[in-house]
């Protein structure tokens, strides 16, 4: 294969160097129009695979950070539940300062 390839090139580099100087660049510009079609073709296959995982991963981590949410949720809701039992006095039962009172303090 190794010594294929090597006859190839020879007979490749032979046929370009017999050709004249217009067509020396006018097959330069096509190999290089090859090889950036290549490039890119490479470059959108690995950004398609890595936007194909980024997208798994945020299937898997959409459900795991909702029930982490909700889980913080109940655990403040109930908290706070206990939180406003344990106090002697509620909000709703507290005597309201008067007016007179307040601006004193202040």
């Amino acid at each position: 294969m190794a010594a294929e390839n090597t006859a190839t090139r020879e007979k490749f580099e032979k046929e370009f160097a017999e050709l004249p100087l217009e067509e020396k660049y006018a097959t330069l510009f096509k190999m290089e129009a090859a090889a950036l079609k290549e490039t890119l073709n490479v470059f959108m296959e690995s950004s398609k695979d890595f936007f194909e995982k980024a997208g798994e991963a945020m299937k898997d981590f959409g459900p795991k950070f909702e029930e982490n949410v909700t889980s913080a949720y109940e655990s403040v809701k109930k908290e706070a539940c206990t939180t406003d039992s344990e106090s002697p006095k509620s909000e709703a039962q507290a005597k309201p300062r008067s007016k007179k009172k307040a601006s004193e303090n202040e």
